[in-house]
């Protein structure tokens, strides 16, 4: 660690995370990213987090208040959109927001940045010209692919050369500067892995076969492909349930092109709600067009699912095809169709080996991990 540093330095974290004011006024923030900061939060003497505000929503369940004293949390303006109006709007919003991330980079000991997004390339800026901080830039963002968004490849771009700094991403690429660090998603604690390889019986593939999707339901995940390929079928004889956890705008839209499928679409659920669905299913299928690595393949990993994933971006560092799970083309509905076709069709025994390799990986995902490198590799 840094001399400057002190054995609990304080923290600000500058992201785009959605947040919003809930009716008691407590700020709540995006579920999966509250549940990291809570788990390394003891880290650091305080943390102030800045993110998107966004309006409050009955309906929007996946986002809880940080209970800490520890952390402080603040609601940034956000702006955006298609049209031309919207995106001069970002340019204001930056000049609006950039005093407000400047000051909190100068009263903390540490800065960690969540990119790709606008508040994040404002401070990744900073830590370009201002290099007295200890600085922690998160991309979880593909660190590889060519077919991304100009904004996204520009703050990729300016991390590859920012040695000064510590940038840790998704999967270990070729010729990655030695300053960006390969760091996998944290989404279970150790105890949680134990609760549920305790009380999870071992995958019975001897009938027919669940399959589940776990997030947004829009086309950028996959969900117009995997419904397509499903009427596409020819070999259905062990297709079981298919079930999509998750929300969309155009669900109304999902369930009438999915008329005739052995389909049940659940909307959003707690992480407590879907281990009765999750206990009942074989494979997680997620045919993503665009990903870094998503935290839902870890997530399954206790449970021995099998995952049925895109070949994009770090995904094939950790998923085998045809030894621990199967990959697809992204955007392919031929493909998904291919694969399931084969998964249809093979013996038990082959399964049941493929889901205990997968489970194999589930250490590698823990917060436990995820904070020892926190403490080794960044505030070292």
């Amino acid at each position: 660690m840094p001399r400057h540093l002190s054995s609990r330095p304080s923290l600000v974290i500058i992201s785009d995370t959605a947040m919003r004011v809930n009716p008691n006024g407590n700020i709540e923030a995006f579920e999966p990213v509250v549940r990291e900061i809570e788990q390394f939060q003891h880290l650091f003497s305080h943390i102030t987090w800045m993110g998107y505000k966004y309006d409050y929503d009955v309906n929007v369940k996946n986002m809880r208040n940080l209970d800490s004293s520890k952390t402080k949390m603040i609601c940034l303006s956000r702006s955006g959109g298609k049209s031309f109006a919207a995106k001069m709007g970002i340019l204001v919003n930056m000049v609006r927001v950039f005093p407000r991330v400047l000051k909190a980079i100068l009263s903390h000991d540490v800065m960690h940045t969540r990119a790709p997004s606008m508040p994040a390339f404002l401070a990744i800026i900073v830590s370009y010209f201002y290099r007295k901080k200890v600085y922690w830039h998160k991309y979880a963002g593909s660190w590889s692919e060519s077919n991304v968004p100009p904004f996204y490849k520009l703050q990729r771009t300016i991390l590859k050369f920012l040695t000064h700094t510590h940038v840790t991403i998704n999967g270990k690429w070729e010729n990655q500067p030695s300053h960006v660090l390969t760091f996998e998603n944290p989404c279970l604690t150790k105890s949680e892995i134990t609760d549920i390889t305790t009380k999870s019986k071992p995958v019975d593939f001897s009938n027919t076969l669940n399959f589940c999707f776990i997030g947004n339901l829009t086309y950028s995940k996959g969900v117009d492909d995997l419904i397509e390929a499903l009427h596409n079928l020819q070999e259905k004889d062990r297709l079981g349930s298919v079930h999509f956890i998750g929300s969309s705008k155009k669900l109304d839209v999902y369930k009438t092109k999915a008329k005739g499928l052995p389909v049940c679409f659940h909307g959003f659920m707690l992480r407590a709600e879907m281990v009765a669905v999750l206990q009942k299913c074989h494979f997680l299928i997620l045919p993503s067009h665009s990903e870094g690595f998503p935290k839902v393949v870890a997530e399954v990993s206790p449970y021995g699912i099998i995952p049925i994933v895109s070949s994009i971006s770090s995904i094939p560092q950790y998923v085998i095809h045809g030894k621990n799970g199967f990959l697809t083309e992204a955007g392919s509905v031929s493909s998904i169709v291919e694969v399931l076709e084969i998964v249809l069709k093979m013996e038990i025994n082959a399964l049941q080996q493929m889901s205990h390799r997968f489970r194999e990986m589930k250490e590698r995902f823990t917060y436990e991990y995820y904070n020892e490198r926190i403490e080794k590799e960044i505030l070292r």
